[in-house]
């Protein structure tokens, strides 16, 4: 790992800062206003560090870094270059080389509310015994939301319980766009597993299912959701098409079985026993798709078909698993 030196003259005092973790592959376009959401947050300058991971970009990722650093003297910023690929590896990094006592994981492509980090802080100073805290997730629809869009496009990425401050207790969790954790609870379980999680292009996920399932099964401590530790995701009309939601949803049913084959480990008849299930499911939904394309009902189409390619992601991966076994014995 290379590490460009860090701007900012001041020391952060571990008990009391946040590192702030933006892991970020070729998107230079939208680091830079990323990076200054972080920078314009109403939490003390002194109390929090901010760290990009450049995952080998290709792009101006490190010069768009160094002109914010350059600008910004004020705060600490870090830079660094993980050359593994992986999202999971790059905020493993990122863990690695921060200073606070708390770490946030924000994405290259989202911004922040100025009071983010504040929210955070209060919630971890109202519940000692959280081991991690996530707030808010919400589209920011650039070029607008397509009239065409089903409800159920926006479950990946939007995270919105409600306006009051809760636990969340697992199998529910926050997602990685808006997440923090105490340092040391992150290192106790291991981190995220660099088998999870994007690479590049790529649409694997789960990594953070897996890290609070660890989290839980540690005993670190409780989860928290903080509704008014808000972060903006940008989603650009010209990228949401079908092909890219059935593609997503494809590998959103991959990862789900990954990660449910990790976690409880199930032998071989379980494994047929859920393939089984899962081809009956398929072929239900495409009944449902026949019957209202024959009738002319084509209103759901989408989401059935969204559907289908989830379910045909979990059957792929069921189906490996068997294999996987069978060749194993």
């Amino acid at each position: 790992m290379n590490c460009v030196e860090r701007s900012g003259g001041m020391s952060l005092n571990r008990g009391e800062a946040i590192s702030v973790i933006i892991s970020t592959y070729n998107r230079a376009g939208m680091l830079e206003r990323a990076m200054l959401s972080v920078l314009c947050q109403d939490f003390d300058a002194n109390r929090f560090e901010l760290i990009v991971v450049d995952n080998n970009c290709t792009d101006s990722t490190k010069e768009v870094v160094c002109r914010v650093k350059d600008t910004h003297k004020a705060h600490v910023i870090q830079y660094l270059v993980e050359p593994v690929q992986g999202l999971s590896a790059a905020r493993n990094a990122g863990v690695g080389a921060a200073t606070g006592e708390l770490v946030a994981f924000m994405d290259d492509d989202s911004e922040a509310e100025p009071g983010w980090l504040s929210e955070l802080w209060r919630v971890y100073h109202a519940f000692p015994d959280a081991a991690s805290v996530g707030g808010r997730i919400l589209p920011e629809w650039v070029g607008g939301r397509p009239d065409w869009l089903p409800p159920v496009a926006e479950t990946l990425s939007r995270l919105d319980l409600g306006e009051e401050i809760k636990e969340i207790p697992f199998p529910s969790h926050p997602f990685g766009g808006n997440l923090s954790v105490r340092k040391d609870a992150f290192e106790r379980v291991g981190g995220f597993s660099i088998a999870l999680g994007r690479k590049k292009k790529g649409y694997l996920s789960n990594e953070e299912k897996d890290f609070y399932h660890r989290l839980a099964e540690a005993g670190c401590g409780r989860v928290f959701y903080a509704p008014k530790a808000i972060v903006f995701h940008k989603v650009f009309r010209d990228k949401i098409t079908p092909r890219y939601l059935l593609s997503r949803f494809y590998w959103q049913g991959v990862s789900d079985a990954i990660c449910e084959y990790q976690m409880n480990r199930p032998g071989r008849s379980r494994l047929f026993g859920n393939a089984l299930t899962r081809i009956g499911k398929i072929l239900k939904v495409t009944y449902q798709l026949v019957r209202r394309d024959i009738l002319g009902e084509r209103g759901e189409t989408l989401t059935t078909v969204i559907v289908l390619a989830y379910e045909l992601g979990q059957l792929r991966q069921e189906i490996c698993a068997v294999i996987g076994l069978i060749a194993r014995q």
